[in-house]
């Protein structure tokens, strides 16, 4: 690929972004860390996290996920993740963002010998309530009356 040497700094910080990226795949290597599915973003850098073994956690967004260096980590509802259990944590469901992956990563990971059923469980939970608010019907009624916007 050519390099961009013309233009200032911010035209230098988009010059590649066409890149296709070669990442290889982190996968879970210790008992502490957990593959889940984001099912809620309730605010600041917190998400809500649904793990294999069945149970909610809190995960905590590191600054590598934030800020400039988010980039293609923008983290959503029904996101497939790689968690890290604090053990140190007195309530013992509070975590730490890993890693995110993409469809096409997903698809590697579930290669894996562990049972994702529960996650595909709430995978297609999600997908349908999602589904259900799209399909709600809203009605708007026109009356014939004439408003007076002078008296308003």
């Amino acid at each position: 690929m050519v390099r961009n040497t013309t233009g200032g700094n911010k035209a230098k910080k988009l010059g590649n972004r066409n890149m296709t990226s070669n990442r290889r795949i982190q996968y879970s290597s210790d008992p502490l860390e957990m593959y889940g599915i984001v099912t809620g973003m309730p605010g600041g850098r917190i998400c809500s996290v649904y793990g294999t073994d069945g149970k909610d956690y809190i995960c905590h967004i590191r600054g590598a996920f934030c800020g400039k260096n988010k980039g293609s980590n923008f983290i959503k509802k029904g996101l497939w993740v790689l968690f890290g259990k604090r053990e140190w944590s007195e309530t013992n469901n509070h975590s730490d963002l890993l890693c995110i992956y993409s469809d096409k990563e997903q698809e590697q990971v579930l290669q894996q010998p562990i049972d994702f059923s529960g996650l595909q469980k709430k995978e297609n939970e999600l997908k349908e309530i999602t589904v259900s608010k799209e399909e709600e019907d809203i009605q708007f009624q026109q009356s014939d009356d004439e408003i007076d916007f002078d008296n308003i």
